[in-house]
């Protein structure tokens, strides 16, 4: 997955100790340059939502006024923000209240203290690649790598879509020819 650095990345948290920049002070280096805008209420988080239009929200639950469940039910049930995904980073981690986050529309929930690689891992899950204000879902090749890491995701948020990798499926190609065949294969589909 690529960042760029004209991604808009919305934190709605009341505690800013918990603030997404320390989760990125412990990123790679290219991750650091991430500043993500942050509000500190629910009601807050809806109104950026509509006028900053991000590319992802990363919502805390526990918060006065409007808590997270709500905001995200808001922010997701919107013609004007639904397109946004919302990720629950929180300290309720019961599976009750992680199954609630979604039913109210989150993509994701990751519970405090939140770790960088599975923050990164949860975005990659998505898809989200930004460039000129755009998202998009891309195409991974797995010629022959350990999957064991992508187990516990929803690839491009999608639940129960499997990953897997050619040499699993009995195919034995160095990954450059895979790679080419692949490019070959997707040009004659994308060119009439």
């Amino acid at each position: 997955m690529s960042l760029q650095d004209d991604m808009q990345l919305i934190s709605v948290d009341d505690h800013l100790i918990e603030h997404p920049r320390v989760w990125l002070d412990r990123m790679p280096a290219r991750y650091q340059e991430l500043c993500p805008q942050v509000v500190q209420s629910g009601d807050e988080g809806i109104a950026k939502s509509k006028t900053e239009q991000p590319d992802l929200i990363l919502m805390d639950i526990i918060m006065p006024g409007t808590d997270g469940f709500k905001a995200t039910r808001a922010i997701t049930r919107d013609e004007a923000t639904k397109h946004i995904p919302v990720i629950v980073c929180t300290s309720k981690k019961l599976e009750t209240d992680r199954v609630w986050g979604i039913r109210q529309g989150a993509k994701d929930y990751i519970v405090k203290p939140v770790d960088a690689n599975d923050l990164l891992a949860k975005i990659a899950a998505l898809g989200i690649r930004i460039r000129n204000g755009c998202s998009y879902h891309g195409v991974a090749l797995n010629v022959a790598m350990d999957l064991a890491p992508f187990a516990g995701i929803d690839p491009c948020g999608y639940a129960g879509l499997a990953t897997v990798d050619l040499a699993t499926l009995g195919v034995d190609l160095p990954w450059t020819e895979a790679a080419g065949r692949l490019s070959d294969r997707l040009a004659a589909h994308l060119n009439p």
